[in-house]
């Protein structure tokens, strides 16, 4: 099988999920004062999306979802992901917030040997400042960002985009974390099995690619949905980006193709409306994150805070309980 193929759905691997009854951030205890709102961060990545190919999605109105988010938020079609642009090497840049050559990870397959992760995440980071942390992604090797501690859940959930929508709602049911992140393989999965197309000559995205990313969007809308039933959505900041882009049956080169990700951020905690007119770099995703959990930006991280949050809130929210 050509790379990122999916499995068969419900090779799920779940921990610590069962075991988190906690209250959720910002629930009301009896004989106290409610607490200071909790921000919530919400990263959503879909693995291979092209930005082109998004961009005549929505031209053709095939992406409600994330034409609703872009309404409301900031976004980029030039974002940057790292060289090479591989999916394990990019994910980690995009969740420490650091190049490969600090982070030490350049393979791009699953393997475990060479855990935990030397380098901080968003996880670890977000866990230390008392915050509730999950995951849920689509390729195992993606689990390697999984440091010790540093995730209260961690599902592997191999299905179609519904299917990572399902386990992330439960997670949220569950535990109501500050910190989630999905990962959706199914556009990287049929980019390298029917091709991304390739603009250079003139070759549109398959149908294939074109289905997954559709499907992505029905994901997405089941998602916020589902975050905006729980009163938290004016306390949140999501942002939906990509690891890399691709060109033909593949991606990893230095081609603009493979490099030029999505960014777009919305929420309650994004002032910012319209296309941003600052370079964006996978890296800025992490920085984002932690400054929008009022989480001071590591000195040695490569990434930057996007403008886009409401500054006068990130003083005010507090953290989990």
């Amino acid at each position: 099988m050509r790379g990122g193929r999916l499995v068969a759905a419900g090779a799920v691997a779940l921990s610590a999920l069962a075991l988190c009854q906690t209250a959720p951030p910002g629930a009301k205890r009896p004989g106290l004062e409610p607490p200071v709102p909790t921000p919530r961060v919400v990263i959503v990545c879909w693995d291979g999306a092209k930005p082109s190919a998004l961009r005549q999605l929505l031209r053709e109105g095939r992406l409600p979802a994330l034409k609703g988010l872009l309404a409301e938020g900031s976004w980029s079609w030039d974002g940057r992901t790292i060289l090479p642009s591989s999916t394990l090497p990019s994910h980690v840049s995009m969740l420490t917030g650091v190049t490969p050559d600090v982070h030490g990870v350049t393979w791009n397959s699953d393997k475990p040997e060479k855990g935990p992760l030397a380098a901080e995440t968003v996880f670890s980071l977000a866990k230390a400042h008392g915050f509730r942390t999950a995951m849920v992604v689509g390729k195992a090797k993606l689990r390697l960002l999984d440091r010790p501690g540093s995730l209260d859940a961690d599902l592997l959930e191999t299905g179609p985009p519904v299917a990572v929508t399902a386990g992330a709602v439960e997670i949220l049911r569950r535990i109501n974390p500050s910190l989630l992140f999905l990962h959706f393989a199914a556009p990287d999965a049929s980019g390298h099995d029917w091709g991304w197309g390739d603009e250079a000559k003139a070759i549109p995205p398959s149908r294939e690619y074109v289905a997954a990313l559709v499907e992505c969007d029905r994901a997405l809308h089941g998602l916020l949905a589902a975050l905006r039933k729980d009163g938290r959505w004016k306390d949140t900041l999501l942002i939906l980006t990509a690891d890399h882009g691709g060109h033909g049956l593949n991606h990893g080169t230095d081609d603009l193709q493979d490099v030029r990700i999505p960014w777009v951020a919305a929420g309650g905690l994004v002032v910012a409306r319209g296309e941003l007119k600052v370079p964006v770099r996978t890296m800025d995703t992490a920085a984002t994150a932690l400054e929008a959990l009022g989480i001071a930006i590591p000195a040695n991280w490569a990434g930057n805070a996007v403008p886009c949050l409401r500054p006068e809130d990130a003083k005010a929210l507090g953290r989990a309980a």
